[in-house]
């Protein structure tokens, strides 16, 4: 053990012995990594790993889920930093999505975006990352699904550095969002990917073409909510945004096309 004082040691036993769910040893290995004993901390991972609670447990389940796994990862990490011991949570992540198939869709997809992102941002990890992401792209049944993944992708928000994100896949799953079938509305879905195209600079030519996309449905089918289509315009990164918006109160989004450049 590190240096630790007798009374040290006494606490952490005795919340050693009291702690029971995963959580308890993830903040019991925390505190005790704090002080320099990373060998203890470990083991207390390894029992936090080993606990027989989580979310599960609201429906008489037993087990942790993929995201107790990622916490505890997440934690070791920044904890201990023994990328090995960090890599075989994530690991057990991943497996642990295959017993969760009997939640809904969308939190299914919720738990893989999770796990990705967050082999992302601790490993950068990327070519193992976009194989996570492949397992949501595969489930995915609606606009929002493919769109929530994508958004996922571009936040990166495990990531404490800039890393390069897979712009080529995210064009792949932002058109497959406009081909699918929206879980709630398609104004509401059109306007997320557009405000995605351009916030994250994907593509410029398909970005200019979703905000004409976006405009026409309002037109056509939704002329109601225009002012929200009018808030995407002025909160873009187009410089003509007159030009913008003289497609949306009187020309043709399809007659604009050669018109509308940044």
């Amino acid at each position: 053990m590190a240096d630790l004082t007798k009374e040290q040691i006494s606490k952490f036993k005795a919340k050693e012995k009291d702690a029971w769910g995963a959580s308890d040893f993830q903040f019991l290995a925390e505190e005790v990594a704090s002080t320099g004993d990373k060998v203890w901390a470990k083991k207390l991972y390894q029992k936090g790993v080993a606990a027989p609670t989580g979310v599960f447990e609201s429906r008489g389940e037993e087990g942790l889920d993929s995201d107790n796994f990622v916490h505890l990862a997440q934690s070791a990490m920044d904890s201990i930093a023994d990328i090995d011991f960090v890599k075989s949570i994530y690991k057990l992540a991943e497996h642990q999505l295959s017993e969760q198939k009997s939640i809904r869709l969308s939190l299914q997809i919720s738990f893989i975006n999770n796990l990705a992102s967050s082999i992302l941002g601790y490993l950068k990890d990327q070519e193992w990352s976009k194989a996570i992401y492949r397992k949501a792209e595969n489930i995915a049944e609606t606009a929002d699904d493919f769109y929530s993944i994508a958004d996922d992708m571009c936040r990166n928000r495990f990531c404490q550095h800039q890393v390069i994100i897979d712009k080529v896949y995210i064009l792949e799953l932002i058109k497959k969002a406009v081909e699918a079938p929206p879980q709630y509305d398609t104004l509401s879905i059109y306007i997320q990917i557009a405000q995605c195209l351009d916030s994250y600079d994907i593509d410029k030519d398909y970005c200019r073409s979703m905000f004409e996309k976006t405009i026409a449905f309002a037109k056509e089918k939704d002329r109601e909510r225009m002012s929200e289509v009018l808030d995407l315009i002025q909160n873009s990164s187009f410089e003509n945004k007159k030009e913008w918006m003289k497609i949306l109160n009187n020309g043709s989004a399809k007659k604009k096309t050669a018109e509308a450049k940044k």
